[in-house]
């Protein structure tokens, strides 16, 4: 059985995402400059069983638009398809409607088929589009 929870600290929002990095669709630039942002300004939260297997890391902060973004959502190969990347988004989405967010977005690549599916079922609809990536955005309120 899966255990959700908060990470807090540097050290283990590194360690998670440094335990997940083969998962990241596509990644470029320094994992320990990412998980310092996150520490900084985001929020993590992480599913594990005997050792980390998903995290999902969002920023929750912007208070002019009442939107928060996701920036990762992660999730082991062993766990995919169980229902883990939907528990982690509703995870921030529930953060986000306490912190009385509006909205909450995202990117994804559009060879990301599988993710793509995913959040459109969960209510995700596509705001913009960019060369190799679509924005999608889900209303909270």
């Amino acid at each position: 059985m899966i255990k959700y929870e908060q990470v807090q600290t540097f050290e283990d929002i590194l360690s998670a995402f440094t335990a997940l990095k083969n998962e990241f669709f596509s990644f470029e630039g320094d994992l320990a400059e990412f998980c310092k942002k996150i520490y900084n300004h985001g929020i993590c939260f992480v599913g594990q069983n005997n050792e980390i297997c998903a995290a999902i890391a969002f920023y929750a902060n912007d208070t002019a638009s009442l939107t928060a973004f996701i920036t990762s959502v992660l999730v082991s190969r062993n766990e995919r398809g169980k229902g883990v990347a939907t528990h982690l988004i509703k995870m921030a989405e529930d953060y986000c409607e306490q912190k009385q967010l509006k909205r909450i977005r995202l990117e994804v690549k559009y060879k990301n088929v599988a993710a793509i599916s995913l959040y459109k079922k969960l209510g995700y609809r596509q705001v913009e589009e960019r060369k190799d990536s679509s924005i999608m955005e889900k209303s909270l309120i």
